[in-house]
C-alpha cells in the first residue's frame, strides 16, 4: 500500500460516479493500490468542497 493524491482520488471518485458506483473507501483503495487512511482523508475533502459548492463536484 502506498500513499495516494488527492488529484487521484478525485479521479477516481469521479470514474466511479459516473457508472453509478458510490466512491467509498474500499472501491477507490481496490482500484489505486493506496492506503486507506489517504483514500479515507482525501475523499472526506472532496466530499467536503462538493457540499460547499466547490469546483470538485
Amino acid at each position: 500500500m502506498t500513499r495516494v493524491s488527492y488529484e487521484q482520488v478525485l479521479k477516481i471518485a469521479q470514474e466511479l460516479d459516473a457508472t453509478g458506483v458510490s466512491p467509498t473507501v474500499a472501491a477507490v483503495c481496490s482500484r489505486t493500490g493506496g492506503r486507506r487512511d489517504y483514500v479515507h482523508l482525501h475523499l472526506k475533502a472532496r466530499r467536503s468542497s462538493t457540499l460547499q459548492g466547490g469546483e470538485n463536484q
